[in-house]
């Protein structure tokens, strides 16, 4: 028994388990263990029992060949009472051992029946790998043991469990924030206590960068305990004078990097970072959710190589910028029609959008089809609408994530544009294209479009009142500038 051990028995007196007095297995008990008992392990049969009176208590049975001539060790734990010392360090000491094995089917059983009948103890489930922590915490928690049983309570179980790896611990604190031999923030443990942070306490020089960090930063925390990524993200502002790839604290970031399951997410969003400034494009940047980050990354590659690559295409670019201008470039009050400049002003586009507008690129500079961005007036450098024209017909109209827009956006291109710059536009496939979106259907915008598919069916005859002959126009007559000679 350690010299810790016995300093916490000093301080923290209570009287001794009778084991024998707790009455043995059934037989049915035992013939189940007999059964499952696998002789190149050292097998963990844990129960939850009942006295007469009621009162809850766990019996845990090792079974061990290197017991011979005996099979099995049977222990007891409950409430307000330790093991006498030698059956303590038994207890203790076989979890050490790499052999350990308890069946899933037991471990999450015993998960159930402890939390149900010893809330107190504040016991979390445990994997069938990670038994011997299980057992360690129902121990110390279930009577006056010292700073483990005070630290088991307080919910920080994995620093309970390593305490013996910190540089200072104090063996009477009687708070978890002075057994770590400073008196630090209990959100501070809090955070420290997760698998994968842990370690910052193992040193001294490691827990006082630790603590500088939750000093700097404990403003932005808010009520919620910090993961892992997010403790890292924070952890590089404080290495590298509060910025991330040129950015200072980011909200959005922070809340993306909640997610625990991915332990490399910080080093995929530094590099997501880092291409957008590389490209500078990182002031229009939105931070992508977890799930999103892979493909925005993949787009951002994709950006940079076909601003490396593709310089061919762009004297297409200028010259059809400079040709086309005032055959499509278009502004009110509100939005503005503008042709790209590059094909580096297409792949941001496609960025921004999250659509399929990187295949259009050549097509656009050969002039196969015409790829127009629609903006709104006040904010003329941010990604709105994408719009694609083909023989001087408008034919499809996308948002963000090729997503229908909203009625005004059709009732400028409609009402306004289309009649100033005399295109057509194909109603069919506008129409298609809202009732196919994924989102909720707008009725009132599909009525409106098909309000205008009617009229524009109508413009093509008209009648004389006062000759009831019909007269078929043409093209020519309704476009007379586009067929001038």
């Amino acid at each position: 028994m350690t010299l810790m051990r016995n300093v916490e028995k000093m301080y923290f007196t209570c009287p001794e388990i009778d084991v024998s007095a707790y009455p043995q297995a059934a037989y049915e008990d035992f013939l189940s263990m007999e059964q499952d008992f696998e002789s190149e392990f050292v097998c963990i049969f844990p129960f939850v029992r009942k006295e007469k009176s009621g009162a809850p208590y766990v019996e845990i049975f090792i079974w061990d060949v290197m017991l011979y001539p005996e099979v099995y060790e049977r222990f007891i734990i409950c409430e307000g009472r330790r093991l006498p010392a030698e059956l303590e360090e038994k207890l203790l000491g076989y979890f050490a051992e790499a052999f350990v094995r308890v069946s899933e089917w037991d471990m999450e059983r015993f998960n159930l029946a402890v939390r149900e009948h010893f809330p107190q103890w504040h016991y979390i489930p445990y994997s069938t790998e990670e038994i011997g922590k299980a057992i360690e915490h129902i121990y110390y928690a279930s009577h006056r043991s010292g700073p483990k049983e005070i630290l088991y309570k307080a919910n920080l179980a994995n620093i309970a469990f390593n305490l013996h790896k910190l540089p200072m611990v104090n063996p009477t604190g009687t708070r978890a924030t002075e057994i770590v031999g400073r008196d630090v923030p209990l959100k501070f443990l809090r955070i420290m206590n997760n698998l994968e942070l842990i370690e910052n306490l193992y040193d001294e020089e490691t827990m006082e960068h630790a603590l500088q960090i939750y000093k700097k930063y404990s403003g932005y925390l808010g009520k919620e305990i910090p993961t892992a990524n997010q403790w890292r993200y924070l952890d590089e502002l404080y290495s590298h004078n509060g910025k991330l790839a040129g950015r200072c604290f980011n909200r959005s970031l922070y809340r993306c990097l909640a997610s625990p399951a991915n332990r490399y997410l910080l080093i995929e969003y530094k590099r997501f970072l880092e291409l957008g400034k590389e490209l500078k494009i990182d002031k229009h940047l939105k931070i992508p959710k977890a799930e999103e980050l892979w493909e925005a990354i993949e787009r951002l590659e994709h950006l940079k190589n076909y601003r490396n690559e593709r310089p061919d295409l762009d004297s297409l670019y200028k010259d059809r910028k400079q040709n086309d201008r005032s055959t499509y470039e278009y502004s009110d009050d509100s939005y503005m029609v503008v042709l790209p400049k590059s094909s580096f002003d297409m792949c941001k586009e496609a960025f921004y959008q999250r659509n399929c507008l990187m295949n259009y690129i050549s097509k656009h500079a050969i002039g196969e089809n015409t790829i127009l961005f629609l903006r709104s007036k006040d904010k003329p450098d941010e990604s709105f609408v994408t719009i694609e024209v083909r023989n001087l017909q408008i034919e499809q109209v996308y948002g963000n994530y090729n997503k229908v827009p909203s009625k005004d956006v059709y009732q400028f291109l409609i009402e306004k544009y289309s009649k100033e710059k005399k295109l057509l536009i194909n109603y069919h496939s506008i129409i298609d294209s809202c009732l196919n979106d994924k989102a909720e259907i707008d009725e009132d915008l599909i009525k409106y479009l098909k309000d205008c598919l009617r009229r524009s069916l109508l413009i093509w005859t008209t009648c004389d009142p006062d000759n009831p002959e019909y007269i078929q126009l043409t093209l020519e007559d309704l476009f007379p500038d586009l067929f001038a000679y």
